[in-house]
C-alpha cells in the first residue's frame, strides 16, 4: 500500500484554504444595515462561523432575524469610528470561540439584546466604548472566556458588574454601572488602579453598591490612584465607616489616611486614593529644591 506523500505547497495551500476571508465595511449600500450585502467591500455579509472576520470603521445596526453568532474562531473587530448596535427586537448576542476587538474610538452597543452570553474559548479586548445594556454582566474567565480592558477604554453596564474572580479597573479605564456585586463566597477583590469607577442607581447602601463587605471581598486602590463615584448613600458616616473598616483599602491595607472622600451633596460622594509620584517626579522635585537654594545663596551675595 503506497502512502501518498503531501508536498509542502499542498500543505500550504490546505492551510491557507482554512483561514478566514476579511470583509470590511464599506458602506456602499447606504442604509447602515448589516445584513446589506452592498454595504460591505465584497458585496456579501461576513459569516462570523469561522469562515470570515468582520471589519466596521462607521456605524453598522444589526436587525435581528436571529441571533448575532461570533464563533469558531471569527473576529469582529470595531476600528476607530465604528459602532456595532443591536436595534429592534430582543435576540440575545452569542459568543462561541469567537473574538470581538473594539479599538480605541470603537463602539460596542448590545443595545435591545435580550442577553450576551459566552463560552470558555471567547475573547473580548476592549479599547474604545463596550456598552452592556442587557442586565448583569459576569466576568468568569474560566467559563465565560477572556475579558480585558486597555487603557482609555469605557465600560457601562445597565445592571451590575459580577467579577467571580479577582478584577482590575486598569488605569485610564472608566466604569459606569449599577453596583459592582461579589457573587461567590471566597474573597473577591476588586482592584481600581488608577481609573474611575461609578456606581449609580441603587439605592443608600454601600454593601449594595458593592455586594461585599471587607469580608468576602474590598475594593483595593493602588499607588496609582483612582476615584470611585457612589450614588444615593445615606450619609458621610456611612462613607467614612466603609474606609475605616477596610471594605476600601490602599495597597491591600485599611489606610484611611491615604482615601478621602468628597461630599457631592445630594447623597452623591466621590472616594479618592492617594497616587504615589514617580520616581523622576522625585527627581524633578529635588532638581528644583536645589535650584531655588542656589538661587537664593546668589541673591544674598
Amino acid at each position: 500500500m503506497k502512502i501518498p506523500v503531501l508536498t509542502a505547497a499542498a500543505i500550504l495551500a490546505g492551510s491557507l484554504s482554512t483561514q478566514a476571508a476579511t470583509i470590511s465595511w464599506d458602506g456602499g449600500g447606504g442604509d447602515n444595515l448589516w445584513f446589506t450585502p452592498t454595504n460591505w467591500d465584497t458585496d456579501t455579509v461576513p459569516v462570523l462561523n469561522g469562515t470570515d472576520d468582520a471589519v466596521l470603521n462607521a456605524s453598522a445596526q444589526y436587525d435581528p432575524g436571529g441571533d448575532f453568532v461570533l464563533q469558531g474562531g471569527s473576529t469582529l473587530t470595531v476600528q476607530n469610528g465604528g459602532h456595532w448596535e443591536q436595534i429592534n427586537g430582543v435576540a440575545w448576542i452569542q459568543g462561541v470561540g469567537g473574538n470581538l476587538v473594539v479599538e480605541a474610538g470603537g463602539i460596542f452597543d448590545t443595545g435591545t439584546a435580550g442577553n450576551m452570553i459566552r463560552d470558555a474559548g471567547t475573547s473580548i479586548s476592549v479599547g474604545g466604548t463596550f456598552s452592556y445594556n442587557a442586565g448583569n454582566f459576569i466576568y468568569d474567565p474560566v467559563n465565560f472566556g477572556s475579558f480585558a480592558l486597555s487603557s482609555g477604554a469605557n465600560l457601562n453596564v445597565s445592571g451590575e458588574f459580577q467579577p467571580l474572580t479577582a478584577f482590575s479597573f486598569n488605569s485610564g479605564v472608566s466604569f459606569v454601572g449599577g453596583s459592582v456585586m461579589a457573587t461567590t463566597i471566597n474573597t473577591t477583590i476588586v482592584t481600581v488602579d488608577g481609573a474611575s469607577v461609578s456606581l449609580v442607581d441603587n439605592g443608600p447602601s454601600i454593601a449594595g453598591l458593592f455586594g461585599f463587605d471587607g469580608t468576602n471581598g474590598y475594593v483595593d486602590f493602588t499607588s496609582n490612584g483612582g476615584s470611585i463615584s457612589l450614588s444615593d448613600v445615606d450619609s458621610p458616616t456611612e462613607v467614612e465607616t466603609a474606609i475605616n473598616t477596610g471594605l476600601y483599602r490602599y495597597e491591600g491595607a485599611i489606610d484611611p489616611t491615604n482615601i478621602t472622600f468628597i461630599d457631592l451633596g445630594g447623597g452623591d460622594y466621590q472616594i479618592n486614593a492617594a497616587t504615589v509620584p514617580e520616581p523622576s517626579a522625585y527627581a524633578m522635585l529635588t532638581g528644583l529644591i536645589i535650584l531655588g537654594v542656589l538661587i537664593t545663596r546668589q541673591r544674598r551675595r
